[in-house]
């Protein structure tokens, strides 16, 4: 019975190691995250393009590290223009300006690695603490949702992905959007699950490295 005992309990042992070792990733190439999460998206989103958006001086959020390069911030702006091109079509078929483009899509994407587990750790509390986030389970070490649910970060290891959603909404008394604060609001609904289907195909890109 003792022998018994002892296996189980080395089995459980060798199960929290494991544990361990695989919620301390530590990400070191985030140029070849972004090319596998852009291939990601592609294969599971067609119909959306991809945009380099230049960091400038910025620090990646919640950290104190100057002017990053793109081995410590990355910056993707994905648009939807198979639902632009689509609403467009459908706007002149209507008889309206070209420009109208309610219900375009859009979703920005940052990718920021830190030195090391903890700093990030340390980054995603400090930045949820002034967003007012509320914790999500099911992506990454940790996650949390902000800005009405249409802001995603989360952390694996020392990586941290930040996600915002837009979907532009405009005033439709049919659906019930009959001001710019209804229309406001509906594009905050419209962008919650974006943001959060676009966290979900980053976070399973991270699982796999």
């Amino acid at each position: 019975m003792r022998k018994y005992t002892r296996v189980i309990g080395a089995a459980l042992l060798l199960v929290s190691a494991q544990s361990a070792l695989l919620a301390q990733k530590n990400f070191s190439n985030l140029p070849n995250i972004a090319d596998k999460i852009e291939s990601r998206i592609r294969e599971v989103m067609p119909g959306w393009e991809q945009h380099k958006v230049q960091p400038g001086a910025l620090p990646p959020p919640g950290s104190t590290a100057q002017a990053p390069g793109e081995d410590k911030l990355i910056i993707r702006r994905w648009d939807n223009y198979a639902q632009r091109a689509r609403i467009i079509q459908e706007a002149r078929a209507r008889g309206l300006a070209e420009k109208r483009v309610d219900d375009a899509q859009s979703v920005r994407i940052i990718l920021a690695r830190y030195d090391s587990q903890d700093e990030a750790i340390e980054a995603i509390r400090r930045y949820v603490l002034t967003q007012k986030g509320t914790r999500v389970p099911g992506l990454g070490d940790e996650a949390y949702v902000y800005g009405l649910n249409s802001n995603v970060v989360f952390r694996t290891g020392n990586a941290m992905v930040y996600i915002s959603a837009t979907v532009n909404k405009g005033i439709e008394p049919s659906a019930g959007i009959n001001t710019f604060p209804d229309a406001a609001r509906a594009g905050h609904v419209a962008s919650a699950p974006l943001a959060r289907g676009f966290a979900q195909h980053v976070a399973a890109v991270l699982r796999t490295l």
